[in-house]
């Protein structure tokens, strides 16, 4: 209830009690900003050595910063500077001092070409009608159904006597038609589709294009004609199949000549390697004799994604979330990230995952050496946590989680050391730096424990041993621990091999693991999951728990929509020698099954449990 007098907590300050919760998280979240702030600017008031600076803003960006998904790219390019600060620190400028003149001066060089929100309006996915998006610059415009009915533009139904009589400064529709194709043919800066009905759904017959259409591509054959394109040149105008699973849209050769999207696409006609499954199984059925498929992801060519310079993370991404990496990097699309809106009724006791982010804060606080009264206060006024008798019980319930974990025997959380990566791996270059301890490389995860906390430890000590092939490190995961009478969950593994030979080999093994997933996450949507690929294949529970949890995310749910444990085993997702992503990489199984195997047998062979 509110206070019935005015009670002076700081001079001139009275404390109001009247707010509710939404009110206490933007208290709460402005609080925090000006004690950043605070911090910050007494920071910056005298030279620092680099890594001083890159450990500050990186830790400043992500405590500050947290912007919607389609923009993360600017956020993950002024890490990255940090990142790049961190590294010739280690390597080259050691004993350097640098002021905040010169640190602000260097990264407003680097992100000088970072573009702004409104260059990267195009880089979205926008639907709207012609008049709206006229002129309006994109990478790819796609016009949906330029049929002749829905291009008319407001012409006259042949009643109207003044078009027999035109007059100087009336509205030519016709030339308005034209006008608006061209200014979006111009607004593409690199393709153009347009789309229309080519045969009636009810009989078949063979439709006119609309006028507009046919003048376009009379117009870009008769370019293609004097240009070098002429030697061998394609189809302006695709006919291809309505259905999606029609075997010549994978290169089949149709009996209906008009059918020329062969001749048109080197390859198959769609992304979906479902499809070509499917179409694969049209032609057994039909009993047709064996024929070639192009299947979606056939002839890749990897020149067109840089790996020059790829990071650990990048290759645990590629492990982890494969179906975000294809999506992300592949189609070139960001998918919405959930927003969640503040609520003024608080929870009994906060979900599984804002207690695991609670708990990682924590963890992350007490290793740096802050105070965790100071950081729960600061959470209680954001809000999200129990308040009264249940909030002195969540705190002490997971302060005594948090005390468990940096209390485990054997394990030293002294201050880590950072060491500069620089890999080559065939065409793909590693550049990474890594804070580790001398003889250990800790990973900390506040969530149950699984096998998907294994990756990052396991990918870095692979980096490592080719970067200090004279050092043996130990991997070390501490997580929370399910089981009775049990708080945490501690695994201990190395390098598998006697020698430094063995360990590189074993190492080597590993990032050549990594660095195949990631090719082929890029190629094609893998069946590769965080929690799923990690559980025992035997148990149809177990992975059906596991897919629960990663069909969570957007990116593959997206893909996968709501495909079951039933779904991953049938038989018709048999690995085939036919399907080229899977050559010299899944085995035997379903892909799904090829893939986990893959995954669980190259780290039970490259490790050693301890």
């Amino acid at each position: 209830m509110q206070s019935p007098e005015d009670r002076e907590t700081l001079t001139g300050v009275v404390g109001y009690d009247d707010i509710s919760g939404s009110s206490i998280e933007l208290v709460g979240n402005l609080a925090s900003f000006v004690d950043e702030l605070s911090e910050f600017t007494m920071f910056c008031s005298e030279p620092r050595f680099a890594s001083e600076w890159a450990d500050t803003l990186e830790a400043l960006l992500n405590a500050m910063f947290e912007v919607p998904f389609e923009d993360r790219n600017q956020l993950t390019d002024a890490l990255d500077v940090a990142r790049e600060l961190r590294l010739h620190a280690a390597t080259s400028a050691e004993s350097a001092q640098l002021g905040f003149r010169e640190i602000s001066a260097l990264f407003a060089e680097e992100l000088d070409g970072i573009r702004s929100r409104s260059k990267v309006w195009g880089d979205v996915v926008r639907v709207a009608s012609l008049s709206r998006l006229r002129g309006v610059p994109a990478r790819i415009v796609a016009i949906l159904g330029f049929d002749d009915r829905a291009f008319t533009s407001g012409r006259g139904n042949g009643d109207d006597i003044l078009l027999d009589a035109p007059r100087i400064a009336e509205r030519d529709f016709h030339a308005e038609e034209r006008l608006g194709l061209l200014n979006l043919l111009s607004a593409a800066s690199d393709a153009v589709l347009v789309t229309c009905n080519g045969f009636d759904v009810t009989n078949n017959k063979e439709l006119p294009m609309a006028v507009p259409l046919a003048e376009l591509t009379d117009a870009i054959a008769g370019v293609i004609a004097t240009g070098p394109e002429a030697a061998a040149p394609k189809p302006v105008l695709i006919r291809h199949a309505r259905q999606l699973t029609d075997p010549v849209n994978f290169g089949v050769v149709s009996q209906n000549e008009s059918k020329n999207v062969v001749k048109a696409v080197d390859g198959a006609f769609t992304f979906d390697p479902v499809a070509a499954v499917v179409a694969r199984r049209i032609i057994d059925v039909a009993g047709e004799q064996p024929v070639e498929m192009a299947w979606p992801d056939y002839e890749w060519d990897p020149t067109e994604f840089d790996r020059s310079s790829l990071s650990i993370e990048n290759l645990v991404k590629a492990i982890k979330k494969p179906a975000e990496l294809y999506l992300r990097e592949r189609m070139q699309i960001s998918l919405p990230s959930e927003e969640r809106s503040s609520d003024d009724q608080v929870e009994l006791w906060p979900d599984k995952r804002e207690y695991s982010i609670i708990g990682s804060d924590l963890v992350r606080a007490k290793r740096a050496g802050a105070n965790l009264s100071d950081q729960r206060h600061l959470r209680q006024l954001m809000g999200g946590v129990p308040i009264g008798a249940v909030g002195d019980r969540f705190w002490a319930t997971i302060g005594e989680e948090v005390d468990a974990m940096l209390a485990v025997e054997g394990v030293d959380f002294s201050a880590e050391v950072a060491v500069p990566i620089e890999l080559s791996i065939g065409d793909a270059g590693i550049f990474d730096t890594i804070e580790v301890g001398a003889k250990q490389v800790l990973e900390i995860a506040f969530s149950k424990a699984s096998g998907r906390h294994f990756v990052r430890p396991w990918l870095q000590l692979a980096a490592l041993a080719m970067a200090e092939p004279s050092k043996v490190r130990e991997a070390i995961v501490i997580a929370r621990s399910e089981k009775k009478g049990e708080t945490v969950a501690v695994s201990r593994f190395v390098l598998a091999g006697e020698s430094q030979a063995d360990r590189l080999a074993s190492a080597t093994r590993v990032l050549t693991f990594a660095l195949g997933v990631h090719q082929r996450a890029l190629c094609s949507p893998l069946p590769l999951f965080e929690y799923a690929s990690w559980a025992d294949l035997t148990k149809s529970s177990h992975v059906n728990t596991g897919l629960n949890s990663d069909l969570k995310n957007p990116s593959a749910a997206a893909i996968f929509e709501s495909r079951t444990f039933a779904d991953f085993t049938n038989a018709g997702d048999v690995f085939s020698p036919l399907h080229p992503i899977d050559e010299g990489f899944a085995e035997t199984g379903t892909r799904f099954q090829a893939y986990a195997r893959a995954l669980q047998n190259c780290f039970g062979e490259t490790t050693v449990t301890r």
